[in-house]
């Protein structure tokens, strides 16, 4: 008789502890589902980001060699003014899509600044497009640093983790 109930002891315990080991494994998937979702959606968002900042500095940088040339031979026409505009909106775009405190970033965004603040690259076409090919170098540079990220994140999850 009590084999019978060390039995049913027995039972009952194994069964609370596989219950238990239930209900651990089912948090513990839900916590890494969580956070799997979670480093999809900001590695996913990064490279929408890197795509769109690609994008717009090739873009600009094209707009500048065409500004550049146009703008030696005729300075007043209204081509150049409507060149002007789209280059100056792009310049605004990507210095809101770069981080203010990263030093690529603030590389990129001086020489962008510089761009429009100096008389020098205004009426000297090759010092226009010397300053765009140093433009595409700095975004090569950040672009590469930050696939860098995309990859190491995708990998091993949020770096800031640890």
């Amino acid at each position: 008789m009590y084999w019978y109930a060390f039995g049913i002891v027995a039972t009952a315990m194994i069964g609370l502890f596989t219950g238990f080991l239930g209900l651990f494994n089912l948090w513990y998937t839900f916590q890494n589902n969580k956070r799997t979702t979670y480093i999809n959606a900001v590695t996913a968002e990064r490279v929408k980001w890197i795509n769109a900042l690609r994008e717009n500095i090739s873009t600009f940088t094209g707009l500048v060699f065409h500004y550049a040339q146009l703008g030696a031979n005729d300075p007043t026409g209204e081509q150049w003014v409507d060149l002007f505009k789209q280059t100056d909106r792009l310049r605004m775009l990507i210095k809101l899509q770069l981080n203010p405190s990263g030093e690529p970033d603030r590389q990129i965004e001086d020489l962008l600044d510089a761009m429009y603040s100096q008389e020098a690259y205004r009426g000297d076409p090759v010092a226009m497009q010397n300053a765009a090919n140093q433009l595409v170098r700095l975004g090569q540079q950040l672009l590469k640093q930050e696939w860098e990220k995309v990859k190491l994140e995708s990998k091993h999850g949020d770096l800031r983790d640890g």
